[in-house]
């Protein structure tokens, strides 16, 4: 699509979205190198980096700067930018355009307001093709972006598939194995994170970067200083703090949410939990978390990108939720296992079964905390074990973790006895005797 309109009668205006590590610098670099564009612009194609750019001001600034104005005058007035930019059509990537679009404390928006003023009579001039690079999935307003023949607009980039990802490694090393499959496997193959463990593996051995992502997660995919290209973690910041969600609190709220929920939030909930976390802003949180690419929508789910959700999970130093709704969510998720599977009604079934997994990693999650009604959590695990073997699901892992908990712990003997009675029914409903007994 970028290809297809770059050049013709009418100049593209295309914003490459997506989130942070996603590629969208290397797709407009790739786009500025392509035979097709360097054919028709020559020499007037022109990156301007944006990253430390926060104003309108220093956004002209720096298009006069790479446009070579400010040699000998430092007169960057928007008439001697039309000049230079003249009757020959040229190409301009504005890359990391979010850094003067999307501004902590611009509360009135009229930072905002004044860079899609900017933006908007840039694109404004008739021989200009126009690229931007965004984190999120929102597009400046003001602005007429190109549509192309099948798809409305250029979609936000995607992870990698596991075959392309294969090949940005081997582009880069020739030790390619099964570890290193499990390795980009456990990154969601986001091309940041391939990149750069492609990189450490040219040094290390990929079994050997496999047990480090195990120890340490996200901490240790980096190869230089903290910046954007060589740091993951420092990447997943940006968008952590940017402007857009530093002016709304629920949205860190509800990312600190969806990141302790493997399955995310479904729809059906959204009413339910205006009602358990009142002090937060569902809707918006989830809008601007959306507009940030920091959580999709699958099927009818609200999920965290899986290497996010990583993130927030690892650093649990990094406050992104109150304690207050940290246990409302906990106490949710108990009391739906706390259901009698013979009991339940229809409605909750319902929410029962859609839940299933997030549930199992919230009991799990109380086991390892500092939960003090224990007779509270066994009674809750039992009845969800009873639950998702009504299922089919007869995976014992929880209640054998429990066992297992019950005994370091020296807890009472009858909260044993009723595990092991419930491990040993599991085991009957799955027809495997020998070990039920």
């Amino acid at each position: 699509m970028i290809f297809a309109h770059v050049g013709s009668s009418h100049p593209a205006r295309i914003a490459i979205l997506g989130p942070g590590g996603y590629g969208k610098t290397t797709l407009a670099n790739a786009v500025l190198t392509h035979q097709q564009v360097r054919e028709h612009f020559g020499d007037d194609r022109y990156f301007v980096a944006c990253e430390s750019v926060f104003s309108p001001d220093a956004l002209q600034i720096e298009l006069a700067k790479t446009l070579d104005l400010l040699n000998e005058v430092t007169d960057a007035s928007w008439s001697r930018i039309c000049d230079a930019l003249g009757s020959k059509d040229c190409i301009i990537c504005l890359d990391n355009f979010e850094s003067p679009w999307d501004q902590v404390g611009d509360k009135d928006g009229r930072i905002k307001d004044s860079v899609e003023e900017l933006l908007s009579r840039l694109t404004g001039l008739q021989h200009v093709t126009l690229l931007i690079t965004m984190r999120g999935t929102v597009r400046p307003a003001h602005t007429k972006w190109t549509k192309g023949p099948k798809e409305p607009f250029l979609p936000p980039l995607m992870s990698l598939d596991s075959d392309a990802a294969r090949r940005v490694w081997e582009d880069t090393v020739d030790n390619y194995d099964s570890f290193a499959g499990d390795l980009l496997k456990a990154v969601d193959y986001v091309p940041l994170a391939v990149s750069l463990l492609a990189h450490l593996a040219q040094a290390t051995s990929p079994e050997l970067l496999l047990k480090e992502w195990h120890e340490k997660q996200t901490e240790f995919i980096c190869t230089g200083q903290a910046n954007k290209l060589s740091n993951l973690e420092y990447s997943i910041q940006l968008s952590i703090d940017s402007g857009r969600m530093r002016s709304n609190p629920s949205a860190k709220e509800m990312l600190g949410v969806l990141s302790m929920l493997p399955d995310g939030m479904h729809i059906i909930l959204v009413k339910r939990w205006q009602r358990e976390l009142c002090c937060i802003d569902i809707l918006s949180g989830l809008r601007t978390l959306q507009g940030c690419s920091l959580i999709t929508m699958v099927g009818k789910r609200y999920q965290t990108h899986p290497i996010i959700c990583n993130f927030c999970n690892h650093h649990t130093s990094y406050t992104l939720m109150s304690q207050k709704h940290r246990d409302a969510i906990r106490l949710f998720y108990l009391k739906l296992a706390s259901f009698q599977p013979h009991k339940v009604e229809a409605k909750n079934w319902i929410v029962l079964v859609q839940q299933v997994n997030n549930t199992k990693a919230m009991l799990f999650d109380l086991l390892k905390s500092d939960f003090s009604d224990q007779k509270k959590l066994i009674q809750a695990i039992c009845m969800f074990t009873s639950f998702h073997s009504s299922i089919g699901d007869y995976s014992d892992k929880l209640i054998s973790q429990t066992a297992e908990f019950l005994q370091q712990k020296n807890a009472p003997v009858t909260l044993l006895i009723s595990c092991l009675q419930q491990w040993g029914l599991l085991f009957y409903d799955a027809s495997k005797l020998e070990k039920a007994k």
